[in-house]
């Protein structure tokens, strides 16, 4: 099987597993670091900064919180103990703190241009010409502001005015 139909993730939760995922993306693989907890060396964002130094290309490592999904939780020893839900908004909360560390541009392309590319969404994840418009405005603390999908409006002035259809 090609390796770009290969996606591992949850890399960050296991020392080992984490060195075979760096390996990975050199050998042109993408892998993906759960922004929702679950990384043995502390936050995704402390993840993909510890890929980089390890030599791991910037644009082969991904963010995702695996949203509503369940995650389990481990003790000191790596047992599991129970789970819990992976929340959306730490996809934000680790974009604030990667930001901190290796400056906003680069801390935005796991979450935009690196995901497109890896999942050929070829009309996303870039701001150009014939994309689909899709644009998140921030405040200084990376507050979302305002978002628009395919170029229609669906927050505006920090609320959200379109909603899905399993939304109230």
């Amino acid at each position: 099987m090609p390796i770009k139909h290969i996606r591992p993730t949850h890399v960050g939760r296991h020392p080992e597993v984490f060195a075979q995922a760096i390996a990975f993306t050199k050998e042109g693989g993408y892998i993906d670091i759960t922004t929702s907890g679950g990384n043995y060396m502390g936050s995704a964002a402390d993840a993909f900064v510890m890929a980089l130094e390890e030599g791991a290309p910037i644009d082969r490592i991904t963010f995702s919180s695996d949203g509503h999904g369940s995650m389990p939780r481990f003790d000191k020893n790596g047992e599991m103990i129970g789970l819990t839900v992976c929340k959306v908004s730490d996809n934000l909360l680790q974009l604030r703190e990667l930001a901190g560390k290796i400056g906003l541009e680069k801390a935005l392309l796991p979450l935009t241009r690196t995901i497109a590319t890896a999942l050929c969404l070829e009309n996303k994840g870039v701001i150009e010409a014939g994309k689909d418009a899709d644009l998140l405005v921030m405040d200084k603390d990376l507050k979302p502001i305002h978002l628009f999908m395919k170029g229609r409006q669906v927050m505006k002035d920090s609320e959200v005015i379109v909603k899905g259809a399993f939304e109230e």
